[in-house]
């Protein structure tokens, strides 16, 4: 097993309870801004485990391999309704 696998099974081990699909992640109170099940780390509900800590973070993290590559995508949805004009 090379390195890029090492830390992919790492963070699937360690962050597996945290991971949930984009739908919910994306989600505001007036509706669903993406309609996918791809999974993400929820990694706002990781930050919360270090409150005082002052962190700020992204909403989610993808992990991808493609010709033994990592990228590790940041996401961070925004709070917009979709009706609004400047969507």
């Amino acid at each position: 097993m090379n390195t890029t696998e090492k830390i992919s099974k790492y963070m699937d081990e360690k962050f597996s309870e945290y991971k949930k699909p984009v739908t919910e992640l994306s989600k505001t109170d007036e509706n669903d801004f993406i309609i996918s099940d791809t999974l993400m780390i929820d990694w706002d509900e990781i930050s919360k485990l270090h409150e005082g800590d002052d962190l700020s973070s992204v909403d989610a993290i993808y992990c991808y391999i493609e010709n033994n590559t990592l990228t590790l995508y940041f996401f961070e949805f925004k709070n917009l309704s979709l009706h609004e004009k400047f969507f």
